[in-house]
């Protein structure tokens, strides 16, 4: 008679960490959801995107630029209910459209403000404005702008020098405050905006700046401005501190329609309703504070004061002036890390100290939160999924090999807080270690490491981030991420006569927008046509100045498809990646700005671009655009055919641009006998479309479309034939050519596990395991993106601390050194079950095939709810405890887990064996 068997259930509310040993309950990328916990989605590419000042270095071709460092982000809903995130980073380039003397290499701020309702974003350089300038201006309402254009041989290095520093952020009657100690503080005033602008500085022409039409003449962008301090209403009695007086401002908040400011051990008040006004009596000072303020927070009428090992409350005096109020020391020993470690949800104030997080809701108080996972804190956190990797041998001793060892106190910069609203849940990052612990009815841990990897053959354990130094930031409705930087070797293609050089320009940085759920079960999913946003480049010149410039600029993205037309035969779509060229004239000598005819002939590259074929047209037609200003000379490009003065054509990689304005427009019709170019102008010329093609390989980007210019000649006059010139001043942008990353490259799954504490039988000194009963469902496997040793869900087991010793349930490898594991058969999905049409028994192991969206007859399954199994292993583990370990990689969008129960079944057995020596 077999002996009875206790089932236990194994499932806690969250990880405990309070042994030194393997006594632990380890979670990692499972949440809370209905009471279950399920496998975490994944965060899934929104755009990704570089810095605006990028350009080619003549000092050195490895030179970095693009967007260097992450420096915090910021998440919001504004007052017109778009959801937008505002991200800042630390970047490096040249102010002008190319390097020369008139232009600094310098680290500047770089804010990216994404719009996720409208797909859009602007990015926006920090520099210096009228408002730091001009001491009249009393408030941010009556900022006014001053034009950037300058003359040529002027400084153009207005922005702020950039410093390694995290930014804070603060929301505040529909603003964003944010800033840093070195930076300043800024305001963000929220807007819907339709397209980026270029930030660089013209300085490829030495004209009178009054003349020169080519120079970006913007004005301050009333988006973001350095917050100034000024006098306000109160100036006839009270003196106003100045920007000089207040500097280092470490973190800000609002109360009563003030703002707050922390700097030093003194904390200032602004006057109600004007943000930078302040009266230089109203501050309050920490006397008995032992170092600095790190951290600031409004609540409940009081100003919560951090430093590093302190927690003040400062209670405000009432009236114009309140720093006549008092404060109390509330902990000697309790502190913050930072601004950014501190969040305000459901009345209740949580906050990040070296040693721990804690919470409040008095303010006069300090909850511990992290009590289950202190270790993580005071001494050091061991991650049992990669550890059981490293003890079976797949983990090499390479720099790549992940850690499995967390210790905070080692890691702390970059840590912040935010809050999922969806699922309720305390979202606790630490980027320098690619990790986020979640609280929610206790802890659980999520890992952006996948170890998911192959050489060759070999399966590997990888290292590498799936999302490097994530930061995390939330709305009502959504969470994102920010990080994932990835660095590009870019490389200048060109020929001279034919003859091909490839220079080094540099190492570009780009980063990625993520959105949680939007990868599906991935992390870093995205679609290839979205890869096109991340913009390099520079101009390059070739000649001398003449009587007229010829521009060859950025290409351009061609919405989102091309209309059908009849006389084409071919159709075009977002995914076919369309761009144009757009080509300017521009006239420097009275006279030549009436063109009679011209000839332009460049290569390109054909590898990487090719032209929109004129379907039916003569000989080698391609499709051209006319901007507005030119469409009443259409004719003179002789459309859909050749003549001997007039084409637009496509041989071989050479496009070729004929224009003669005295062909005929039209039967009937008649024309201007020349093409009108306003003096001094970036007149636009004519539109060439391109395809990128060959986007899927692998490699450096390339920072050139146009490889030579062979001619560039033009006729002007009143009258035909004109006087014909033979030389122009050429200024070619090279764009960034990024190949297109494939589901493979930066795209990875996502690794989880649940593992019990030791269990036993109370009153047994000896156990043994006989099996597990887990009760879930899920949505099968797919299509998996990398081929993997194992499924999504595996189990093992062993006994007295020792975790691992028994079968895998989903294992296919028959490495003699890895010869404890059990293969099993079946093991490409946990719903093997299905009823095909036609057949009345359920079967394992044949295909199931969904129904044809053209023909619902086709397909033996139909989509129904996720079936709810019982998985069962047997087991025979014995000793005084036994722990369980579940785990799996989720490598398809499709995969899913909900698990709903686990049990284990146990039985007393004699007591200790005897082995060995």
């Amino acid at each position: 008679m077999a002996a009875p068997r206790q089932e236990i259930s194994i499932i806690k509310e969250g990880m405990q960490l309070t042994d030194p040993y393997n006594n632990q309950v380890f979670i990692q990328n499972l949440f809370k959801n209905r009471g279950l916990y399920e496998t975490r989605e994944g965060f899934g590419t929104l755009m990704e995107f570089n810095a605006p000042l990028t350009a080619r270095s003549v000092e050195n071709n490895n030179t970095e630029f693009g967007l260097r460092k992450h420096l915090g982000s910021f998440s919001f809903l504004t007052e017109f209910d778009h959801e937008q995130i505002i991200s800042v980073f630390l970047a490096r380039g040249w102010t002008g459209y190319k390097a020369s003397g008139d232009t600094d290499y310098v680290d500047y701020y770089c804010v990216n403000i994404y719009d996720a309702t409208t797909d859009t974003f602007w990015q926006e350089v920090l520099y210096g404005h009228t408002s730091e300038q001009n001491k009249e201006n009393q408030d941010t309402n009556f900022y006014k702008g001053f034009l950037e254009a300058r003359p040529p041989l002027l400084n153009y290095n207005g922005v702020k020098v950039a410093v390694d520093l995290d930014f804070y952020f603060v929301e505040y009657l529909n603003k964003v405050y944010f800033g840093s100690p070195e930076a300043g503080v800024f305001v963000y005033n929220p807007a819907n905006f339709i397209q980026n602008r270029d930030k660089r500085i013209n300085n490829l022409n030495n004209r009178n700046h009054n003349w020169d039409a080519l120079t970006n003449q913007y004005g301050e962008t009333s988006l973001i401005t350095p917050v100034s301090f000024k006098n306000g209403q109160f100036s006839e009695f009270y003196a106003y501190i100045t920007d000089d007086e207040l500097k280092g401002v470490v973190d800000i908040d609002a109360i009563d329609g003030r703002l707050v400011y922390a700097s030093g051990r003194t904390i200032y008040f602004s006057d109600i309703g004007v943000a930078n006004a302040i009266i230089g009596d109203n501050s309050f000072t920490f006397h008995e504070m032992r170092s600095t303020i790190t951290a600031i927070k409004t609540f409940n009428e009081m100003v919560i004061v951090w430093s590093q090992d302190q927690t003040f409350i400062y209670q405000p005096s009432q009236g114009a002036l309140l720093s006549s109020g008092r404060s109390v020391e509330v902990h000697s020993e309790i502190g913050c890390i930072g601004p950014n470690a501190i969040l305000f949800r459901a009345n209740r104030v949580f906050w990040v100290d070296p040693n721990g997080v804690y919470s409040t809701g008095t303010g006069f108080t300090a909850e511990e939160l992290s009590a289950p996972i202190k270790h993580f804190f005071t001494d050091s956190t061991v991650n049992p999924f990669i550890h059981y990797f490293t003890a079976t041998g797949f983990v090499g001793t390479d720099p790549d090999s992940p850690d499995f060892v967390y210790r905070f106190r080692d890691y702390i910069a970059g840590a912040h807080l935010t809050f999922d609203e969806v699922y309720e849940q305390l979202i606790f990052v630490v980027p320098k270690l690619n990790i986020a612990w979640i609280f929610k009815s206790g802890w659980y841990l999520w890992s952006f490491t996948s170890i998911v990897a192959s050489e060759g053959e070999d399966y590997v354990v990888n290292g590498v981030a799936n999302i490097s130094e994530p930061w995390i930031t939330a709305t009502q409705s959504k969470t994102f991420a920010v990080g994932g930087g990835i660095d590009k070797q870019v490389q200048h293609v060109s020929e001279d006569r034919g003859v091909p050089t490839t220079t080094n320009i540099g190492v570009s940085r780009s980063f990625r927008l993520f959105e949680w759920t939007r990868g599906g079960a991935l992390d870093g999913s995205t679609r290839d046509f979205d890869e096109g946003r991340r913009q390099i480049g520079f101009y390059e010149d070739q000649g001398e100045p003449q009587d007229l410039d010829i521009w060859f600029d950025p290409l351009v993205k061609w919405g989102n498809k091309v209309s059908a037309d009849p006389t084409q035969g071919t159709v075009y779509s977002e995914e076919d990646d369309l761009w144009y060229l757009p080509i300017y004239f521009t006239v420097n000598t009275d006279g030549h700005h009436h063109i009679l005819a011209f000839e332009v002939e460049f290569t390109y590259d054909t590898t990487k671009y090719q032209t929109l074929p004129w379907t039916g047209a003569l000989d080698n037609s391609i499709r051209f655009m006319l901007p507005t200003e030119r469409a009443v000379n259409y004719s003179g490009y002789s459309p859909g055919a050749v003549s001997p003065t007039a084409e637009v054509t496509d041989t071989a990689g050479s496009v070729v641009i004929k224009f003669d304005a005295n062909i005929p427009f039209a039967a009937l019709e008649t024309s201007l006998p020349y093409s009108a170019l306003n003096r001094y102008n970036k007149n636009p010329i004519i539109w060439i479309p391109f395809k990128k093609i060959g986007r899927t390989g692998s490699g450096n980007a390339q920072s050139s479309l146009i490889k030579e210019v062979v001619t560039s000649d033009y006729t002007w006059g009143l009258v035909a034939p004109g006087t014909t010139e033979t030389t122009t001043f050429k200024h070619i942008w090279n764009p960034g050519y990024y190949y297109l990353e494939t589901t493979d490259t930066r795209t990875t799954g996502i690794d989880w596990i649940y593992k019990s504490e030791q269990i036993g039988i109370e009153g047994q000194d000896q156990i043994k395991a006989r099996g597990s009963y887990s009760l879930l469902n899920s949505r099968g496997v797919g299509q998996p993106i990398k081929t993997w040793l194992y499924g999504p869900w595996n189990t093992v087991a062993g006994s007295d601390y020792k975790d691992y010793v028994t079968q895998l349930v989903d294992v296919t490898d028959t490495n003699v050194d890895r010869a404890a594991l059990v293969e099993f058969a079946n093991k490409n999905s946990i719903r093997t079950r299905f009823k095909p049409a036609g057949l009345e028994d359920r079967l394992m192991g044949v295909s199931a095939l969904y129904g044809d969206n053209t023909d619902p007859n086709e397909g033996n399954y139909l989509v129904d709810v996720e079936e709810i199994d019982t998985i069962a292993t047997s087991d025979s583990v014995r000793g005084e405890s036994v722990s369980y370990t579940f785990f799996g990689f989720m490598l398809d969008k499709a995969s899913k887990l909900n698990i709903r129960e686990v049990k284990v079944a146990m039985q007393a057995v004699a007591g200790r064996r005897r082995r060995g020596r």
